[in-house]
């Protein structure tokens, strides 16, 4: 029988990088097992348990060699929702997740990617659509706290805005920038860069783009986004978005706002 010391040796072999347990440690834990289990036949005369594979410490710990490999080859992968399902599979081998789950959630990736749909009433007593897919970065604001920047396209019938929301200030700015709005360049892709004036909302925790229409036409079918905020006074911050899947997400607005 495989006692708890094989297992947190096991798991310390995998995160140490040693391929299997020593003899020497496992008759150590063969002693301790014997110990704890007042039960149990002396070594010499115990009988072979069922199932002697999955209970064999050298095994175990192959097998957590071959799942730390199977977490590192997901790690390799650059394109965020394929990791994403990649790391689901591992979990689903573990049983931690069931098959119809898994599939489900796959097929939400492939579909809308890490755009996250939610249908309220807006202030004003309107329905509203809201897209919101969250930064793969953080940036840092002006209170030196670390936040991840959502991108949000919204909508109320007849009318869509898109803007960058971080929950907290990122800058201090001018008059100027209060005015005439604050500079923001943008890429998708491999295109070339953008460069706009986005207004600055009154609490500073967000910015407007100028026509969202236009900005969600422009990265239809595109799969990254950079955003570079560029205060006059501050630092130029860039965050980065994942925006796979915003074709079938625009879906939504254009049939909950322009039927």
């Amino acid at each position: 029988m495989l006692g708890k010391y094989s297992l947190t040796l096991a798991v310390a072999a995998l995160l140490s990088g040693v391929a299997v347990l020593s003899p020497a440690v496992q008759a150590q834990d063969a002693a301790a097992v014997a110990a704890e289990s007042p039960a149990a036949a002396p070594a010499a005369t115990a009988s072979p348990q069922p199932g002697g594979d999955d209970q064999d410490p050298t095994k175990i710990t192959v097998k957590l060699l071959n799942l730390k490999n199977d977490i590192r080859r997901c790690t390799l992968i650059e394109e965020r929702a394929v990791r994403l399902t990649c790391y689901d599979h591992i979990s689903e081998t573990l049983g931690y997740i069931d098959k119809d789950r898994m599939k489900k959630e796959k097929d939400t990736l492939q579909e809308i990617g890490f755009w996250q749909i939610t249908r309220a009433t807006s202030t004003m007593g309107e329905p509203q659509t809201t897209l919101r897919v969250e930064s793969s970065n953080t940036i840092e604001t002006s209170g030196m706290s670390a936040r991840y920047v959502n991108l949000v396209i919204r909508c109320t019938p007849g009318k869509t805005e898109g803007f960058l929301d971080w929950k907290a200030p990122v800058t201090r700015p001018t008059q100027a920038e209060r005015e005439s709005g604050i500079s923001v360049n943008y890429r998708y892709d491999a295109s070339g860069i953008t460069n706009e004036k986005w207004e600055v909302s009154t609490d500073m925790h967000a910015v407007f783009m100028p026509d969202a229409i236009s900005f969600v036409r422009n990265i239809m079918n595109k799969k990254r986004l950079i955003i570079e905020i560029i205060p006059t006074n501050g630092t130029v911050q860039g965050v980065s978005f994942d925006i796979q899947g915003i074709e079938k997400a625009a879906d939504e607005i254009v049939k909950d706002c322009y039927k």
